[in-house]
């Protein structure tokens, strides 16, 4: 990711450019603030263009995100958790820290039920980051379990999964069946979680948002409306150490 060249009239932003990407997209995260992602091959004078375009979308994005942001200020700063709860997966975990020479690495693993996290005297961050690893190889093990239950309740199949630490989504679908689940999904309470995972199977039937997409959504969680308010203020629930810097 690169910083734009900054223009007065323009927002500050970064420029990512992805292999992937089909199309100039802007993102807004509290990490990152506003995000420019384009296609390797695209012209990047077309930016100012798009910013001005869409200004007051990212206005009203930046202000949304500003309270998350301030979180994530704060949380960068706080003692280290002495406990992990993951309500979607009903299981909880004490913390232990142990203290090892500067040159070592830092790691952390279950041990008879507790996390164990080693890591060299006074670096919390080596302790956060190791602590994301773990939760990485965690989050797999449990959420994956988790959809297929619930593709098999509501008789809607995948292809396949994977679990990552999006930035700006609880989950995704890909045309092809596949579905992505946010890690951070295991700090919802399990009836965001399930919603979130029943979503995203309903896309492989309608891969849109369209009314259709709605009623079978709704159909299956009837509380949907009420069910997506709450998680758009999900972010409350996921320690600050959980997010990637």
């Amino acid at each position: 990711m690169t910083p734009s060249h900054k223009d007065d009239d323009l927002p500050a932003h970064t420029v990512r450019l992805s292999a992937r990407a089909r199309r100039i997209r802007l993102l807004v995260s509290p990490r990152e603030g506003l995000v420019v992602v384009i296609p390797r091959e695209s012209d990047r004078k077309r930016i100012p263009g798009l910013l001005r375009g869409h200004a007051a979308w990212i206005e009203r994005a930046m202000r949304r995100t500003a309270e998350h942001r301030e979180h994530l200020a704060v949380a960068d700063g706080a003692p280290l958790p002495s406990r992990v709860d993951l309500p979607a997966a009903g299981v909880s975990f004490d913390v232990t820290y142990r203290r090892t020479l500067a040159n070592a690495g830092a790691r952390a693993a279950t041990v008879a039920g507790r996390i164990v996290v080693t890591a060299p005297a006074g670096d919390d961050e080596a302790c956060r980051a190791a602590l994301r690893r773990w939760l990485a190889r965690e989050a797999r093990t449990l959420l994956v379990p988790l959809l297929e239950e619930v593709s098999a309740r509501e008789g809607i199949p995948f292809t396949h999964a994977t679990v990552r630490a999006q930035r700006t989504r609880w989950g995704s679908c890909s045309r092809s069946g596949g579905i992505s689940l946010n890690r951070s999904l295991l700090f919802l309470r399990p009836e965001l979680a399930r919603c979130v995972m029943v979503h995203e199977l309903v896309h492989t039937l309608r891969h849109d948002h369209s009314p259709a997409f709605w009623a079978l959504l709704r159909e299956r969680v009837p509380d949907t409306d009420a069910l997506r308010r709450e998680l758009r203020e999900g972010w409350r629930e996921v320690p600050g150490w959980a997010e990637e810097p």
